[in-house]
């Protein structure tokens, strides 16, 4: 993927190891959910691949040996060159819908539907007013900068008395 999407690492450092690619006590609660070690392996990396570059791992075969022993490690699987793709492309959907969930990720339209009075016709003011209230709110915590008049330097109070004379 080359549109300006965050890429994996090709040989991350201990610290990137360790900000991006490890797993919290309920990640790992999470990830025992699956069967199979493959399956749990491929869940971790993915959980910690959505987190650190906000999208999954196009190619889960392709994710870097440090990583894929990284985060082994942590699940106490034993040392690989690579992981394995899934069986069923099921498998995977099923990985994804479980990760988003996990991290709190909602759709738009989950959003939408969950907004009170919200009908079928498209009426969308309610989500609307939502909408503007959550961009007031982050529009009153930005430092206000002063436009117009504001930034234009004051006459002294001496000088409001004094009249410019054009030349002629």
């Amino acid at each position: 993927m080359s549109r300006g999407y965050p890429l994996l690492p090709s040989d991350p450092s201990d610290e990137a190891l360790a900000r991006d690619w490890t797993l919290s006590v309920v990640d790992i609660g999470e990830v025992r959910r699956c069967r199979g070690e493959d399956n749990r392996h491929r869940f971790a990396i993915q959980l910690c691949a959505l987190r650190t570059l906000g999208r999954f791992a196009d190619d889960i075969e392709s994710v870097p040996v440090r990583v894929v022993n990284h985060v082994g490690a942590q699940l106490g699987l034993p040392a690989t060159l690579f992981v394995k793709g899934p069986d069923r492309a099921a498998t995977e959907t099923d990985h994804a819908h479980r990760i988003r969930a996990h991290l709190g990720y909602t759709t738009f339209d989950t959003v939408a539907a969950a907004t009170p009075g919200r009908s079928t016709k498209g009426n969308d003011a309610p989500l609307r007013r939502a909408w503007g209230a959550r961009s007031a709110e982050r529009r009153s915590q930005r430092p206000r900068v002063a436009r117009g008049r504001a930034n234009r330097p004051r006459p002294s109070p001496s000088a409001r008395h004094l009249v410019s004379i054009p030349r002629g």
